[in-house]
């Protein structure tokens, strides 16, 4: 018998802690005359407080009591909202995209939503979907799909009784700063990022697995990183907006393995009215705080789940230690028309009594005058104040049969 042990790390490394590009400008009030922005429709799914929201829990959640530490901060009347525009794709865009990564860019195929590029060893898709524009570039052939047949996966390393071993380095790995000053010349050659403002971190993806015979010590070898990616965040209002992202893989011998992002630029809606920052700390101590996206489980408030945890578990009580303005990505639409709008947001600072990291509550800042909250699938308006349904009693324990005699 052997037994393996394996160990795969991602190590996330920020490089420059400044953002790089340009900056998108904001926008203040609207002047005296003008004309009210447009009213916004945003999608019930992406909310906490909709349809979605009043689903059972599938396990009891541990609720969560939020104390305020000192004071929130003002943090203005009003703030603009954007709207990613995506890039409408042509076939010289394509061809640009495919001289750029290497591949013939003879052979673009059209599909039902967009374009594809295939070489002997690499693919190329551009795609429309839900009215955005995607591009993803891979190593493998037509029918891979999201990876690489290059050098991903642990490198291997068989154990014999005796203390010598042996293991193969994938050569020519960039470093960190290689990597993201790499990668951010690909993006600028593709014309993808624009002028517009973007923050680089870099990960390392690497591993090793060894495998010993039984009564034999396995040895303590060092990861092996065998590719890093880059993945640039856009940046307004100072803060990374997330799921707008492009990201850049680059491996052995300084070979580009992956590329992916949403192909997008901003416009300005308008200028919107918020609310005040502890109108909105009331609604999250109330559990009626509209979330943006996923949440830590502490972060969810008994009253917005309608299967509550059991009266014998106590809520953790949550510390709010600050809070700034932020932007996130909300699905939106006008009539039957798609968009991912950016939307003002307040991250309040938390951090749980019963010990943990700190970590962002990311709740949506917009006050309700402004907007609607709408279904994806038909459009329709979704009432703002949805009475929570009681929970369904518990059923009974069945009987305990008697032994037999």
């Amino acid at each position: 018998m052997r037994r393996v042990l394996a160990l795969i790390t991602l190590v996330a490394v920020p490089i420059l802690g400044a953002a790089c590009g340009g900056s998108t400008p904001s926008t203040g009030s609207s002047p005296p005359g003008s004309a009210p922005p447009p009213r916004l429709h945003l999608d019930a799914g992406a909310g906490s407080v909709g349809a979605a929201s009043l689903a059972p829990a599938i396990y009891p959640v541990r609720p969560a009591k939020y104390v305020l530490d000192g004071t929130l901060a003002d943090l203005g009347a009003s703030a603009p909202v954007r709207r990613l525009v995506p890039h409408a794709v042509t076939d010289a865009d394509v061809r640009h995209l495919a001289t750029v990564l290497g591949l013939d860019p003879g052979s673009i195929v059209h599909n039902g939503n967009g374009f594809t590029v295939s070489g002997p060893d690499a693919t190329l898709t551009v795609s429309v979907d839900g009215g955005n524009t995607f591009v993803t570039y891979g190593l493998g052939g037509p029918q891979a799909v999201g990876g690489s047949s290059g050098s991903n996966g642990p490198i291997a390393t068989t154990v014999p009784p005796t203390p010598s071993t042996t293991t193969t380095v994938p050569p020519d790995v960039p470093d960190e700063q290689a990597t993201a000053t790499n990668a951010r010349a690909l993006l600028d050659r593709m014309g993808v990022l624009g002028t517009e403002q973007w923050s680089v971190d870099v990960a390392n993806s690497g591993g090793v697995a060894v495998a010993c015979p039984v009564g034999v010590p396995c040895p303590t070898m060092p990861p092996v990183v065998y590719d890093r990616t880059a993945t640039f965040h856009r940046v307004v209002n100072g803060s990374n907006v997330e799921g707008t992202d492009w990201s850049v893989t680059i491996g052995a011998h300084g070979r580009v393995e992956s590329v992916s992002g949403m192909w997008a630029t901003l416009t300005v809606l308008g200028s919107y009215p918020l609310r005040p920052t502890h109108d909105v700390f009331a609604d999250l101590q109330a559990g009626k705080a509209r979330f943006v996206g996923p949440q830590p489980m502490i972060a969810m408030g008994a009253p917005a789940i309608a299967s509550p945890a059991p009266s014998s578990v106590a809520p953790v009580v949550v510390h709010i230690t600050g809070v700034a303005l932020g932007y996130s990505t909300w699905d939106a639409f006008d009539g039957s028309t798609a968009h991912v709008d950016l939307v003002p947001t307040y991250r309040f600072r938390a951090r749980a009594t019963d010990g943990g990291a700190s970590y962002d509550i990311e709740v949506l800042a917009l006050d309700p005058s402004v907007f609607d909250i709408v279904k994806s699938s038909t459009g329709t308006s979704i009432p703002k104040n949805i009475p929570v349904p009681a929970p369904a009693p518990a059923p009974a324990p069945a009987p305990v049969p008697e032994p037999a005699p």
